[in-house]
């Protein structure tokens, strides 16, 4: 959540740094001009302080452009608003990765996900309509069986797209995966692939 640059952290001798109103006075638009001088009004696009840590990454090669958002800071409140001075387009974040849990890097995740889930639905994304308690159920299912079979060091992604009239959803992981025999019967009504599992231990299964 810091701001374009952080005049107030100590920095090695030499290295360069440029106070955020020198950039912002390059890039914001004109306003009407003043006695007869082009007038630059930068205030109301300075970014919010907030004590936490958040930075947006984007890579380019040629055309193809990628965004990835690690961590979200504090406040979502203070996250969407820093994305809006900054000019940044919620739908080309395409995941987001956390550090770690403490609060100053994710309090803001549920509100800031949330934001840019509605802006790439916005952007393209169809609307459908289905049974929600019923999706919410075999999503929940297949993300239980990711992050229980996740290593700690792995990660689990969830991504939407659209595939020609549908919504495709995407769970997937970098566990184990499954055996032969589970593939085949994966779909079976109350099939476990782990017999020593009880139900007051192991969810409904995801044939339910």
């Amino acid at each position: 959540m810091d701001n374009e640059s952080d005049t107030l952290s100590s920095v090695d001798k030499g290295v360069p740094q440029l106070p955020e109103l020198g950039r912002l006075v390059a890039r914001v638009p004109h306003v009407a001009p003043k006695d007869g001088h082009d007038c630059v009004e930068p205030w109301g696009h300075l970014c919010l302080a907030c004590h936490g840590f958040s930075a947006l990454v984007t890579g380019r090669r040629g055309s193809e452009e990628r965004s990835v958002l690690f961590d979200v800071g504090p406040s979502a409140e203070v996250w969407l608003e820093n994305a809006r001075r900054l000019g940044v387009r919620l739908a080309s974040i395409e995941a987001v990765c956390l550090s770690h849990w403490h609060t100053d890097h994710s309090g803001g995740l549920p509100g800031v996900v949330a934001a840019i889930s509605r802006s790439r639905l916005d952007d393209g994304l169809p609307e459908v309509r289905c049974a929600p308690e019923s999706v919410q159920r075999i999503v929940l299912n297949l993300l239980t069986n990711a992050l229980r079979h996740t290593p700690s060091d792995g990660s689990v992604v969830v991504t939407a797209r659209r595939r020609s009239a549908e919504l495709e959803v995407l769970v997937e992981d970098t566990g184990a995966g499954l055996s032969a025999e589970a593939e085949r019967r994966v779909f079976e009504r109350f099939w476990r692939g782990d017999p020593a599992r009880t139900r007051a231990n192991g969810g409904a299964g995801l044939g339910l």
